[in-house]
């Protein structure tokens, strides 16, 4: 079909708009019914059309499994960032369910998205952290694993990020007493990380997409990521009516290296429950006698 330049009319009725739901906190997850209301009430609230909804999630099931929020999503241009770390249930990210789980329902959110390219695999952040020994550990040792099962189901992209610490949101001192030391990588280290992560995507098919990471911009192989993109939504929606095109300077300002599509994030920042110890809503994080029932993600699982 021959894409069709959306233009405001005679009226100056604004652009179809890209609605985030949410970079801010687990709305799909945790707050399925909210979700709902905020996308039927947008419209009112917002007086713009929706373009598209790009959904930001640990957990996609309610996606299909909700029924109002399966009933409300049918009705919209879907882009699902989808963050699987290999972290979920250790005392990173102490509630988000395991991979294992996460990927067995793949399938069933692949079939209701339709295609493929509407999911957006985030692998982001990468921890690093110091154990008990001294030793230096990463997140990135789950990459391959998770990277072949994307590519199994037809997923050709990874948007990641290194973790970068917010002083003003984190408790590093709480997060210590939990027995959770994380590190920062310097350049040289996180090239290796890549080198590596390049080495298992390529023959895989999948893309590698920095997201907010200027000190990797220009890096062989390593494409600097508008996660919300003019060109994907316009190309997935029905009709390919266009999104509009500028860039969001806010988050640009607030994220050096953020290429994102203007957008209207309709999420707050409200502890979403998951507990992960790099959120910037502090206060979702556990306290450390609650993190400690759960196992650093070095620990091997016990089979029962």
């Amino acid at each position: 079909m021959e894409r069709q330049l959306a233009l405001p009319n005679q009226d100056f009725t604004p652009l179809p708009a890209a609605v985030s739901a949410s970079r801010r906190t687990e709305l799909v997850g945790l707050k399925p019914g909210w979700l709902v209301n905020a996308l039927e009430r947008f419209s009112v609230r917002y007086k713009r059309d929706i373009h598209s909804v790009v959904l930001w999630t640990k957990d996609a099931t309610n996606i299909y499994e909700h029924r109002e929020l399966r009933q409300e999503l049918s009705k919209h241009n879907l882009l699902v960032e989808y963050t699987i770390t290999g972290l979920g249930g250790t005392r990173i990210e102490p509630t988000v369910p395991e991979s294992e789980v996460l990927l067995k329902r793949l399938p069933a959110l692949l079939d209701f998205l339709g295609y493929p390219k509407r999911l957006r695999w985030r692998f982001d952040p990468i921890v690093t952290l110091r154990q008990e020994n001294g030793d230096q550990w990463s997140s990135a040792i789950y990459f391959e694993e998770l990277a072949k099962t994307m590519a199994y189901f037809g997923v050709d992209n990874c948007y990641f990020s290194f973790l970068q610490i917010y002083q003003d949101k984190f408790n590093r001192r709480s997060i210590k007493e939990a027995g959770i030391d994380i590190l920062i990588p310097n350049h040289s280290q996180q090239l290796e990380v890549l080198r590596d992560m390049r080495r298992i995507a390529e023959p895989l098919g999948i893309k590698l997409y920095s997201c907010t990471q200027p000190q990797l911009e220009g890096v062989e192989g390593i494409t600097p990521a508008a996660c919300i993109d003019t060109d994907l939504l316009t190309e997935l929606h029905p009709q390919k009516l266009s999104v509009n095109p500028n860039q969001d300077k806010t988050m640009a300002r607030l994220r050096p290296g953020c290429y994102c599509t203007q957008s209207i994030d309709i999420g707050t920042y409200l502890p979403c429950g998951h507990g992960c110890v790099y959120c910037y809503a502090e206060a979702a994080v556990p306290k450390p006698e609650k993190l400690i029932q759960k196992p650093m993600p070095w620990v091997p699982k016990i089979e029962l």
